[in-house]
């Protein structure tokens, strides 16, 4: 589930793709060429406002070619040039692609377009892909468990619970923060207290830190809502050993208790 306490862009802010390299060639040639019509105007010419009209559009072109991304829009006086959105058509392929390859899609598209990350349609991509890759790696390292999500409409707290055969012994619980900050102590209270007297015991896999004293809190978590649970931060593969072995503890308290 997405850490939705965090600010996100509204729908209405400004979104773009980058440019191709294709658009990009266009966009310094045609760029070039307009800025130095314009420039040229300016001697030969007593129409200023067109001669001023050709460097605009030019030099929008050109800071095109430069940083990769089509401009929102220019202005001079009372003229404003919009450009083209292109970043929800963008998002809208990434979404069809699976979790790894739209995670890195995401990321690749960042580099040119940081504020993506931002946007809340590209947070919902990244908080699902993050959660079908935590599932898959689960899998990977339980082979001897089933683990199976759960979808629900609205936030029930439980993302997947793991079975042995066909006896449920853990729920799982997964949080995504666009930031990756740590994890307040009072968020994950508020969290482990949606398990309240929950029979089965609570393993947290998130992409964030954990809250400070994260021990402290999860033994108060027990006492005052009579749940197990356990804490780990896992971003890809190179943390399953440490995923497994959070699992591996948690049930093994459980078995004992």
């Amino acid at each position: 589930m997405t850490d939705s306490s965090e600010p996100q862009l509204s729908d209405d802010d400004p979104d773009v793709e980058p440019l191709a390299a294709w658009e990009r060639t266009l966009s310094a040639i045609f760029g070039i060429s307009l800025a130095a019509g314009g420039a040229a105007a300016v001697f030969v010419t007593k129409n200023q406002a067109g001669s001023v009209a050709l460097l605009l559009i030019g030099g929008v072109l050109l800071v095109m070619t430069i940083n990769g991304t089509p401009l929102l829009g220019a202005k001079y006086g009372d003229k404003e040039l919009k450009l083209g959105r292109r970043r929800k058509r963008a998002l809208a392929k990434v979404a069809e692609e699976s979790p790894e390859v739209a995670r890195q899609t995401l990321d690749v598209l960042a580099e040119y377009d940081p504020r993506i990350r931002n946007d809340p349609k590209a947070v919902a991509i990244y908080a699902e892909t993050y959660e079908q890759l935590v599932l898959a790696n689960l899998r990977l390292v339980l082979p001897q468990y089933r683990v199976i999500e759960q979808r629900h409409g609205v936030d029930s707290g439980v993302d997947a619970v793991v079975y042995l055969k066909d006896e449920p012994i853990a729920n799982i619980v997964i949080k995504y923060s666009r930031s990756g900050a740590p994890i307040t102590a009072s968020r994950l209270m508020d969290e482990l207290g949606k398990h309240a007297n929950s029979k089965l015991p609570v393993l947290i896999v998130a992409n964030a830190l954990a809250p400070f004293e994260m021990k402290r809190r999860l033994r108060e978590a027990k006492e005052r809502f009579n749940v197990l649970a356990h804490f780990i931060q896992w971003e890809n593969p190179a943390h399953n050993r440490g995923l497994k072995f959070e699992f591996e503890s948690l049930i093994r308290i459980e078995h004992n208790s």
